[in-house]
């Protein structure tokens, strides 16, 4: 049984390495910003099943290089 909840898969749902490559930022600091709260996330039905919302990954992007 996984320790989080499995939700559907949506669009806006982009695994770390495609978050990575759409913002130039490590996908561990990504993995890590998302499991802190700053980048919603969930755990999908499909492999792989960590996936983060790609619109919060660009907007904290955004944040994240004009500091």
């Amino acid at each position: 049984m996984a320790s989080e909840p499995v939700h559907p898969h949506t669009p806006d749902a982009i695994t770390l390495r495609q978050a990575e490559t759409l913002t130039g930022i490590n996908y561990k600091t990504i993995h890590d910003a998302a499991r802190k709260g700053h980048i919603y996330w969930n755990r999908y039905d499909v492999p792989p099943t960590f996936s983060v919302s790609r619109r919060d990954t660009i907007k904290w992007a955004a944040t994240r290089k004009a500091a």
